[in-house]
């Protein structure tokens, strides 16, 4: 009796554990405990000569969107930039570029900036034609003969200009094949392509658009046979300097810690410091590190109202032209050489980037010669949505429909099963416990019968094919991708929702396994 009533008390407090932690995360999420709410407030604020008198009402109002998207995504910190013609129009850092030392975002502040280094990347190769090093037309295997790929079983002949714009048939589930590697020494691109080479293709290259970040890393490679030089070498002399572009690394050992932001993810409803790993064979696609100041003149060479850049205009232009030769893709956009180029009322000229604790979003309007920038301490979907917001308000337009954050929402998913598999692995380690308590003697003395024997192979293969399964979800699941993948790029509460629902799956095979032997002498 006394026994039955310990479990019933048992359970009772299980149950309301389980409703205090529910109420209590529904508070976190509500952002009552949101502390970096009130952090969020710009650090260096620049206003046009144009814009003076006060703060002007379209500051105010850029000024919110920044500060709503930020508390709404529980962003650390960013950095914005708006330029209109030759004139910054607006600059400013919010929130914290480290929020562990206390130091404030800046318009100076360096981030990743993702996919976003595509552009760059881009320029470069588009330099290499214009000097009738290369040709947009000739095959990848024509400068690095080892490289091959397949369709069908059979070798297919993959174009540069397939790579630049994303249509070589290369499925964008690759990201998740790309080895880490902190190695400045040299070789790491090379040995990042390197494991592609070989690969089959999604379709016949040159038949439809598929982003696949690995195919700026094969152009990164290319610049490097092609001019004999380093990638960042050749990148650094030939894009960067001409730009102006005079804080804007290649490197990571180049930069300062006290200039450069902390990277975060979302995790348990709050942003938690994470320190990704390296992916150096991965920098062509997505890890050149910049700032709001730098972004400035960089939207303003996009824009041609730069006047003193000494990189070509005729560049930058051939950059903007779309490939028309497949089919457009989301809200009709197309690819051309490091940007989306998309019809909103005319031109519009952008690209997202993210990485696993950075994102940026570039935006920009050639006719109108507006652009904006956003560079952001955390992976979010809020950084395209301030970006366009704010491109909005200056080009007189409506504000896109607000979105959705899609690691914010696999934060709360993971977090809920984590509480609920933590209470359930109480419930079954109690359960466990008493079933060991229950026998006399030995346990090896208890030998069960053949039934019972057949029910232990039974339910131990059941349980070893739910771990076999357990362990390919991702692949299936995500079309290839792995754990490790997940754990680097998905919210750290998901790491912890897996390993309690591991620890459930252990205890109840036990309890199982145990269970016909409970009453038996």
């Amino acid at each position: 009796m006394k026994s039955s009533t310990a479990r019933k008390i048992y359970i009772i407090l299980c149950i309301f554990l389980t409703c205090l932690a529910s109420f209590l995360l529904l508070l976190f999420k509500s952002d009552i405990f949101f502390v970096h709410k009130k952090l969020i407030s710009a650090n260096d604020g620049q206003i046009a000569d144009s814009l003076d008198g006060g703060v002007p009402p379209l500051v105010r109002e850029i000024e919110k969107v920044i500060t709503d998207g930020m508390t709404r995504g529980k962003i650390p910190g960013l950095s914005v930039v708006a330029v209109s013609g030759g004139e910054t129009l607006f600059k400013a850092g919010y929130g914290y570029a480290d929020i562990g030392i206390g130091s404030p975002a800046t318009s100076g502040t360096l981030f990743q900036l993702g996919s976003d280094s595509k552009a760059f990347t881009a320029l470069g190769v588009l330099k290499l034609q214009k000097d009738g090093v290369i040709d947009l037309g000739d095959s990848i295997a024509s400068y690095i003969p080892w490289l091959k790929f397949y369709d069908g079983g059979k070798e297919a002949d993959v174009t540069v200009g397939e790579l630049l714009h994303h249509t070589s048939g290369i499925p964008a589930r690759t990201i998740a094949r790309i080895p880490e590697s902190d190695d400045e020494s040299g070789g790491a691109i090379e040995s990042t392509v390197k494991t592609f080479s070989g690969s089959e293709l999604d379709s016949p290259p040159g038949e439809k658009y598929e982003y696949a970040t690995i195919n700026y890393d094969i152009l990164g490679l290319l610049i490097e046979y092609a001019s004999g030089m380093r990638y960042e070498d050749y990148i650094q002399k030939y894009v960067l300097e001409p730009a102006g572009l005079h804080h804007t690394y290649l490197y990571q050992s180049q930069l300062k810690p006290e200039e450069t932001a902390a990277g975060y993810k979302i995790g348990f409803f709050s942003p938690l410091y994470d320190k990704a790993p390296a992916y150096e064979g991965n920098k062509p696609a997505g890890y050149i590190v910049s700032s709001a100041d730098d972004m400035a003149l960089w939207l303003k060479l996009q824009l041609g109202t730069l006047p003193a850049a000494a990189l070509s205009p005729d560049l930058i232009n051939a950059s903007h032209t779309p490939d028309l030769s497949v089919p457009p893709f989301g809200e009709n956009m197309s690819y051309a050489a490091g940007w989306i180029v998309c019809d909103r009322d005319g031109t519009e000229i952008l690209h997202s980037g993210s990485n696993p604790n950075f994102s940026s979003f570039i935006d920009f309007r050639p006719s109108e010669k507006l652009g904006v920038a956003v560079l952001c301490n955390m992976n979010s979907a809020y950084t395209a949505d301030i970006a366009q917001s704010v491109m909005a308000l200056l080009a007189h337009r409506a504000a896109p429909a607000g979105v959705g954050d899609f690691y914010g929402m696999v934060d709360t998913i993971c977090v809920f099963v984590l509480f609920a598999a933590v209470c359930a692995d109480l419930i079954s380690f109690e359960r466990l416990i008493r079933r060991l308590r229950s026998f006399r003697g030995d346990i090896a003395a208890k030998q069960p019968g053949e039934r019972h024997t057949a029910k232990i192979i039974f339910f131990t293969a059941l349980f070893l094919a739910i771990g076999a399964a357990l362990y390919e979800l991702p692949s299936l699941a995500f079309g290839g991708v792995t754990w490790r993948y997940l754990f680097v790029w998905y919210p750290v509460s998901g790491r912890y929702a897996l390993i309690s629902l591991c620890v459930l799956v252990g205890l109840t095979y036990l309890n199982v396994l145990l269970r016909p032997l409970r009453h038996r002498s």
